[in-house]
């Protein structure tokens, strides 16, 4: 039977309380927890079902975030299926998004 690690809501770029600190606590929640739940109990594979990012106007930085996240699991080859949601659509005007 397959095994495997089911996220959504991540959010990365929320500006919690206008403090910088708070809107890396998203990066190192999603980290952390593809650290332990991924590749700490072995999983085929993870589903992110929608809203990893919390605009869809991504920041530089924030895809970064995001980025470093998933090559850890690249790393130790678990694939990631990810379905887009509300804030991870296309920007307005334009044909794709981060997800494409």
């Amino acid at each position: 039977m397959a095994k495997f690690l089911h996220i959504a809501d991540v959010h990365l770029g929320f500006d919690r309380y206008n403090s910088k600190v708070r809107t890396k606590d998203f990066f190192h929640t999603l980290w952390d927890v593809f650290e332990r739940y991924a590749i700490g109990t072995g999983v085929d594979f993870v589903v992110i079902a929608g809203d990893l990012f919390e605009h869809r106007m991504i920041q530089p930085a924030i895809l970064n975030q995001a980025q470093l996240c998933l090559q850890q699991l690249q790393a130790v080859g678990i694939p990631v299926i990810a379905i887009e949601g509300n804030h991870d659509n296309c920007p307005y005007g334009t044909k794709t998004s981060w997800l494409r």
